[in-house]
């Protein structure tokens, strides 16, 4: 019986000594490079304080230098040594230094401009607002002034017809003649609506005037508030008396006018004469001025004469107005 033979496996020696070796030699290369750097850093650190040293050393120097060029210097002027070189520097810097002069100037100029410029903003937007203020103040002024002219019309109607017992109101909110607060949009009714209502007083009929004539009649009247059909309303019908003649007839709106109608024939009507209220019929009180005659319309073959009047109430601007309330009328015409 034939064994196999019996190999014996050789020991890694060889293997071990080269990892030895680079072991050794990796400890070798790291060493160096630890005794490179810290060579490095040593020589680096020497440097830098030799700088520092030849610097501390060079601005030392420096400053002696010009102390004791300075000393010199000094003990030179007082000497009165350098008075030549002095009127040599001073003449080459002069130019300069006026050229600097006139620059600092003109920079200082340019400041106080934007100072004075921003003053004159501020002092200009105060004089604006006060400017608006006065006009605001004018603005009022002139309306309580056109108020109080009304006012003083309206007194002085009253106190020309004592005799009468008015309601007098201001703008709405406020007590004193009834304030106009609204107009009817129709072209075909003229009238105004009042802030005095039957609370107040107001009563359908009752006739509403200014200082200058006669505006209407009161047609409607509610709590608060009351409607006038105007004179110049097409439905407006008023009897009229010729002041001068004492010729009568009837005060007719059309087209925003007024006319005299049915005036007869034999009647004188003159031309500027007055047309005031007859008081006939108990629908208004007598004497009330309605206008001024303008033209006289004639022909032989009419029964009756007409005249167009011109009223002296301006009825498109009518603010403030009087309601006569002692005059109770008969009846209301339609």
């Amino acid at each position: 019986m034939n064994c196999p033979p019996i190999i014996a496996k050789p020991v890694e020696t060889g293997c071990c000594c080269a990892r030895i070796v680079r072991f050794n030699a990796l400890r070798s290369l790291s060493l160096r490079r630890r005794i490179h750097s810290s060579l490095f850093l040593d020589s680096t650190r020497l440097k830098g304080k030799s700088l520092l040293t030849i610097r501390l050393r060079s601005n030392v120097l420096t400053f002696l230098s010009l102390s004791a060029v300075a000393l010199i210097a000094l003990a030179l002027h007082q000497n009165q040594k350098l008075q030549p070189v002095e009127g040599l520097v001073l003449r080459a810097f002069v130019p300069a230094q006026t050229m600097f002069s006139h620059l600092g100037q003109s920079i200082q100029d340019t400041l106080d401009t934007a100072h004075e410029l921003r003053s004159l903003q501020a002092e200009n937007q105060r004089l604006r607002q006060q400017t608006n203020d006065l006009l605001l103040s004018k603005v009022h002024l002139a309306e309580v002034e056109q108020q109080n002219l009304q006012l003083r019309e309206l007194l002085d109607f009253k106190q020309k017809n004592p005799d009468y017992t008015v309601q007098l109101a201001e703008v709405i909110g406020r007590s004193t003649p009834a304030t106009v607060i609204g107009r009817d949009p129709s072209n075909l009714v003229q009238s105004l609506l009042l802030n005095q209502g039957t609370a107040d007083g107001v009563r359908q009929g009752q006739a509403v005037v200014t200082a200058r004539g006669l505006v209407g009649r009161i047609t409607e009247a509610d709590l608060n508030w009351s409607k006038v059909l105007l004179l110049t309303d097409s439905n407006s019908r008023v009897n009229g008396l010729l002041q001068s003649s004492r010729a009568t007839g009837i005060v007719a709106g059309r087209q925003g006018k007024l006319y005299l109608r049915y005036v007869p024939q034999g009647e004188e009507i003159v031309p500027n004469d007055i047309v005031v209220t007859s008081g006939l019929g108990g629908y208004l009180p007598k004497g009330l001025v309605i206008g001024q005659v303008q033209n006289v319309q004639q022909r032989d073959v009419d029964m009756f004469q007409e005249a167009e009047i011109r009223s002296f109430v301006d009825f498109s601007r009518l603010e403030l107005v009087i309601v006569l309330q002692d005059f109770t009328p008969l009846q209301v015409q339609p």
